[in-house]
Parts: structure tokens; C-alpha cells; sequence
């Protein structure tokens, strides 16, 4: 809900707080995009046969080879993993990914006053992924790669969102209600993070290129819960002018930012589930 607005005309065109989260819906959905329906199709395909050819491997050949190292990327970042089945049925695994995608693509309209058109003007979004999974794998088969995961995110995802103030005379912004010079605000940086134990389920396997079983191609579908994030508003304004009290008992600057920011809070509670697809190769030995 932040707004920009001139004292002539009093329009509210502007940009709202919840843009910032389709923001992150967006950069999200290009992230899952990387992964196609035909991708996602042929990895399910690819692991379906890779099960049932492990599942009727001849008995002189090893069930699988205890440790294994991976390069990996899908929707959780790019990065990699090491495990270790310790026994049939039963292994660890831990690793890390990473992914950041910056963007000015997105603006917010103004209007000076006495103009008949809008001026827009662009403002820069970050998202970061950053997580380091830890999971426990159950193999209902000895003789199969595929395995059940239980496990724990350490997530350190965050999206952040600055807003300057374009300098045209008499433009404002709308925080929680409240109309501010943006000359005064300066400008507005939104962060939002997810919870950083995020437990998560998922299922994978491999397929082998060799009777050796060492390189294989690898895959795994899952779900996360990331909970309701936590959303904070800031400005450098804060303290300031705009936060001493006066005649009109005004509500200060900095209980309208932590209003707004419940607001965001708010609707950026279904955010809660967090998609799991991966593909890469591994080295087992």
C-alpha cells in the first residue's frame, strides 16, 4: 500500500505493498519455469525406470555404493549434497544451494501536478535463496536408489524491495493511511523472510549409467514448509520529524510502518508451502 499521489489531483495511483509480493510470486514461478512440464515429466519418467532397474539388477552386481557426492540445482537454488547410507534401508544426507535474482523491471506511476500524464519510475527487488538441507533417507529396498526423505531446511531465503522517492514536487507516499511528502520519507525498504527451520518431505533416486554404479543422474519432488513470513518496513526517516508527536496526536511514522507491515504480513500468509524440485548428477564410491 505504498502510494504516490499529488496534492492537486489527489490521485491514488501508486505502487502497493502487495505488488512486492506478487514481485516474489513472480520471480518464484520464472524460477519453476526453469524446470518445464516436459522436464518435470521426463525426471518422473527417468526415475520410474531407474527404480525398476535397479529393482531387477542381477545379484553379482553391488545394491549401491554407501557414499555419494551431487551437483544440483532446481527451485531450491543451485548447490550441492553428500550422503551417506549407512545401512540397507537407512542414510543421511546434508548440502547447500544458492540462487540470486535481481530486477528493475518493476515500476510505480506518478503524476506531477498540473501534468496529464503519469511518470513512471522503477524500483529494485532482490531475491535471495539460501538454504542447507538436512534429511534423514529411508530405502524401502536394498536393491533400489529410490527413498523416502524426511528432513529440515535451515532456510535463509529473503526478499527485499527499495523504493526511492522520484523528487516531482507535491508526490507523496500512503503509508498505513497516512499520507507523507516522499521528499521527507526519502524512501522505503521491505524485507521478507521465511522461518528458518522450514521441515520438509520429498522422494528421489537415481538413475545409474553403469553396472558400477557410480555416476548417476538424480532427481527428487517435494514440499517445504516455510510458515507465515516475517515482514519488516523501514525508512531512514525514522526518528525523525515524522515520528514527534503533535497537536493532532498524529499516529508517528514509525507505527504506521510496523501497521503496514502487519498488513503485508497479513496477505503474505499463503506463503506458507514452498515447491521442492532438484535434478543433478552424483559421483557414488
Amino acid at each position: 500500500r505504498w502510494r504516490n499521489t499529488d496534492s492537486k489531483n489527489n490521485s491514488h495511483r501508486g505502487m502497493a505493498l502487495a505488488l512486492s509480493l506478487h514481485v516474489l510470486e513472480r520471480t518464484l514461478n520464472t524460477t519453476m519455469q526453469t524446470l518445464n512440464k516436459k522436464t518435470i515429466g521426463l525426471l518422473v519418467c527417468g526415475l520410474v525406470l531407474g527404480f525398476a532397474h535397479a529393482a531387477t539388477a542381477a545379484t553379482d552386481e553391488p545394491n549401491y555404493r554407501p557414499l555419494t557426492i551431487s551437483a544440483e540445482g532446481g527451485t531450491t537454488g543451485l548447490g550441492g549434497s553428500a550422503s551417506w547410507r549407512f545401512s540397507d534401508n537407512f542414510g543421511i544426507r546434508g548440502g547447500v544451494n544458492y540462487f540470486s535474482y535481481d530486477t528493475d523491471l518493476f515500476t510505480y506511476s506518478t503524476r506531477a501536478p498540473l501534468e496529464t500524464s503519469d511518470t513512471e519510475q522503477k524500483f529494485k527487488t532482490t531475491v535471495r535463496l539460501l538454504s542447507e538441507p538436512l534429511a534423514l533417507d529411508y530405502y524401502p529396498s536394498a536393491k533400489s536408489s529410490f527413498h523416502v526423505s524426511l528432513g529440515v531446511l535451515i532456510n535463509q531465503n529473503r526478499f527485499q524491495a527499495n523504493v526511492k522517492g522520484d523528487g516531482v514536487p507535491g508526490s507523496n507516499f500512503e503509508i498505513n493511511g497516512t499520507q507523507y511528502f516522499q521528499s521527507a520519507v526519502n524512501e522505503l525498504d521491505l524485507e521478507v523472510k521465511q522461518q528458518t527451520l522450514s521441515p520438509y518431505l520429498s522422494i528421489g533416486g537415481s538413475i545409474y549409467f553403469g553396472k558400477a554404479r557410480h555416476w548417476a543422474l538424480n532427481g527428487e519432488l517435494g514440499v517445504a514448509y516455510t510458515g507465515s513470513p516475517k515482514v519488516s518496513l523501514t525508512s531512514p526517516a525514522q526518528g525523525g520529524i515524522l515520528d514527534t508527536p503533535d497537536l493532532n496526536s498524529n499516529t508517528p511514522f514509525t507505527d504506521n510502518l510496523n501497521a503496514e507491515a502487519k498488513s503485508v504480513a497479513q496477505d503474505a500468509k499463503d506463503f506458507k508451502f514452498y515447491p521442492i524440485v532438484k535434478i543433478g548428477v552424483s559421483y557414488s564410491f
